[in-house]
């Protein structure tokens, strides 16, 4: 495959990359600035010596940050949580750890290697998981290796794009101008002097509450997007890298068939492997397609563009999963469409685009009139008779019907098993549980909701989630754990009917267990202190 340079690309390819990076910058999801502070402040908090008293506070906080990271973090704040839930223990961890003073965010931590090639920003952004998830996924398959992140330039383009969300994002004056020059001075190297000045910096002035007051909720998330972009333009084309698509095709074959290797290879762990998938098939697609690396770029952005505006809306989960088919074929047909259909108003590409969007952010009153919109638009690319919508009549041979006026049937709106992953991720949208368990929901949740109606499923689903909650053991203790057996026999007798192996089964209750027992343990450890205090306040 011949690699080619962003420069060599012809008006027509250079005019849709600045559009798809133009698109992506405006719409990429605004979760950076946001989880900026929250990573600051669990990092600071995650100590042995925060007590027992603020476990459940530190647990709801910290787990939705921590728990897309790799597994040996996930697991060092597991024990650090176990930790904090035993008074016993956490007395034993401050006599033999804590100095006089209480120690911040940058004590030695046996669980954070300082010899790594990571940097400040690097851990801070690292947390952001859907900025570098997949830009970690885009470098791999322009340069064909995983080999970038051991390179000096990995934490120069994490950096960057870090500091430059952090000036986009509101942060403080005086934050920012603490900050900003040790991180430019120590990147990518001597990473210990800036996180110890960092945590004297904050502890000194005591400054997350400010922090948090400076970061809005709508942040500039797209500023990361266009630092990396313009990171990708200047150094990963700038010279012709070898082909990777036979490489990455046999990787995929080999994931595909459960080759634990090749997932190691992919750099995907179990919980990663479902919420990758949309990632992995745009990458294969343009293996398959044996697209240059500037089409990738391309085909990258505009996939995310799309899915920016499409998945982050209110569309029901029906139309998400219809889409969501739909979307590499349109982005497809763009590529190599020589017409430069994305700049034409009435070419049906175009049109069809522009419907998905309009359906993506448009009142439930409008929703009706815009599916049917949507499904003549299909009906009139099926009958097309040209190369342009071979594709779309290949891709919906296998969509169900896209009737706007047809109603889901309750029973058996779970038919197949995409849009019971879609059902699933709707329902841990927004919601705090453990990463062990969202993992298991998104693997082998289809698979279980399936065997029972839409509406025992969902409220297996609900309750189960809602029993993983640390927010409502808070409130709801005694209701909890009262009803703890009768879901866990419901849940028995769902799995029972399920085709799942007998080891994932008990390992799926194991973890279950502990998960509910700590959870247990932590309020009780509150409840005690509530009714000790009754005019005491629950954070």
């Amino acid at each position: 495959m011949q690699e080619s340079n962003l420069n060599q690309l012809s008006p027509d390819a250079a005019a849709l990359v600045g559009q798809c990076r133009d698109a992506a910058v405006a719409c990429l999801p605004s979760a950076f600035a946001v989880t900026l502070g929250d990573a600051l402040n669990g990092l600071i908090e995650a100590r042995p010596w925060v007590g027992p008293d603020s476990a459940i506070e530190l647990y709801e906080q910290a787990i939705g940050v921590l728990r897309h990271r790799r597994g040996d973090l996930e697991a060092a704040f597991r024990e650090r949580y176990a930790a904090l839930s035993d008074p016993a223990g956490d007395k034993a961890g401050q006599t033999a750890t804590a100095p006089a003073q209480r120690p911040g965010l940058m004590d030695e931590d046996v669980h954070y290697d300082f010899a790594a090639p990571e940097t400040l920003a690097q851990a801070i952004a690292t947390a952001c998981k859907g900025e570098l998830y997949s830009l970690e996924r885009r470098l791999d398959a322009i340069t064909g290796t995983r080999g970038w992140r051991q390179s000096p330039v990995a934490p120069q383009l994490i950096g960057a794009a870090s500091i430059e969300a952090m000036r986009q994002a509101g942060l403080v004056r005086a934050i920012r101008q603490s900050l900003l020059p040790l991180l430019a001075e120590y990147l990518p190297q001597q990473v210990k002097p800036v996180y110890q000045a960092l945590n004297q910096f904050l502890l000194e002035r005591q400054v997350l509450p400010e922090l948090k007051l400076g970061l809005p909720a709508k942040g500039q998330a797209g500023t990361v997007a266009a630092v990396c972009q313009n990171w990708l333009m200047r150094q990963s084309l700038s010279q012709p890298t070898p082909s990777q698509g036979q490489t990455l095709a046999q990787v995929l074959a080999g994931w595909r068939h459960g080759d634990a290797e090749a997932a190691r290879l992919l750099g995907l762990d179990a919980g990663a492997l479902a919420a990758g998938m949309a990632i992995l098939r745009r990458i294969e697609q343009a293996a398959s397609l044996q697209l240059s690396a500037a089409d990738r770029v391309a085909l990258d952005w505009a996939a995310g563009w799309f899915e920016a505006r499409v998945f982050t809306a209110a569309v029901p989960a029906d139309w998400q999963v219809r889409i969501g088919r739909l979307q590499l074929v349109v982005l497809r047909a763009a590529l190599q469409d020589a017409e430069g259909v994305l700049r034409q108003g009435a070419h049906p590409v175009r049109q069809l685009l522009d419907a998905l969007i309009v359906l993506a952010g448009c009142e439930a009153a409008q929703t009706v009139a815009v599916k049917a919109e949507v499904a003549t638009l299909i009906e009139g690319l099926q009958q097309r008779e040209d190369n342009l919508a071979e594709g779309f009549r290949q891709a919906l041979a296998a969509l169900p019907g896209l009737d706007p006026a047809a109603a889901v049937d309750g029973a058996s709106q779970f038919g197949d098993a995409a849009t019971a992953e879609a059902m699933i991720r709707h329902a841990l949208e927004g919601r705090r549980i453990p990463g062990a368990m969202e993992s298991f929901l998104l693997m082998h949740g289809p698979e279980l909701v399936r065997q029972t109606d839409a509406t025992e499923a969902a409220q297996i689903l609900a309750d189960l989630i809602g029993s993983l909650e640390p927010a409502g053991w808070r409130q709801r203790r005694e209701e909890l754990a009262a009803a703890l057996p009768g879901l866990l026999k419901r849940l028995q007798g769902l799995m029972a009917q399920a085709n799942l192996a007998s080891e994932v089964r008990g390992k799926f209750f194991g973890d279950l267990v502990k998960c509910h027992a700590t959870l247990m343990r932590a309020t009780r450890n509150k409840t005690a202190e509530t009714k000790a205090n009754p005019d005491s306040k629950v954070a």
